[in-house]
């Protein structure tokens, strides 16, 4: 395991390193090192022009998408104001905010306003609502675009591998029913990986 973890070290600016690295001290959630390599791996192969994102945070995954690829734009939502204006910070910071377009809304409110389509979608939001947000989510992605969930096996509590909290029992569930309806649909090719805190990555064919 530490040989794969060794191979997570991610080809970023260093500055957006060091925040990544302060941001997780202080108990917000960011993406793992892992997680963060495949997602900027599928990037840098699919090279997508137009990228959404669901849940901003301050901005981090963002960045590094945006900086992976340098002809892409960005829309991407998050409710929290505090973590917009963090974010807003940030764009600014690593010198991509023409290319990044806010949304500060309910994710599932923002996304069925949206009126264009995307060549990749990165879901990170509220874990419990990935079932619900699927079916538009299908709809706003381009035929070949690639969809990516972040923390699919939550904590290991997915999977199995550890028992899950009374508090965590309608999250997991919920990301149960998401990789269900992941596995069944027709119009994705759907793989999941134990990866950082678990990736599915979605392409779809028609």
């Amino acid at each position: 395991m530490n040989f794969c973890l060794d191979l997570a070290n991610i080809n970023i600016d260093s500055r957006l390193k060091e925040m990544r690295k302060i941001f997780k001290q202080n108990g917000i959630p960011v993406i793992t090192d892992e997680g963060l390599n495949m997602l900027l791996l599928m990037v840098k192969a699919t090279k997508p022009k137009q990228i959404l994102e669901i849940g901003t945070a301050v901005g981090l995954s963002g960045s590094a998408m945006l900086l992976a690829y340098d002809n892409s734009f960005l829309t991407t939502i998050e409710k929290d104001e505090k973590s917009i204006k963090e974010a807003e910070k940030n764009f600014l910071l690593f010198e991509v905010e023409k290319r990044v377009t806010q949304i500060n809304a309910d994710a599932m409110e923002a996304i069925n306003n949206l009126d264009k389509k995307f060549d990749f979608i990165f879901l990170d939001g509220a874990k419990s609502q990935y079932k619900n947000y699927l079916e538009k989510l299908i709809q706003l992605l381009n035929v070949g675009g690639m969809l990516i969930a972040d923390n699919v096996m939550f904590r290991g509590y997915v999977s199995g591998e550890e028992e899950t909290p009374k508090k965590y029992k309608s999250i997991v569930n919920n990301i149960k029913i998401f990789l269900e309806m992941l596995k069944n649909e027709q119009r994705l090719e759907t793989v999941v990986l134990n990866i950082g805190d678990g990736l599915s990555i979605s392409v779809r064919r028609d």
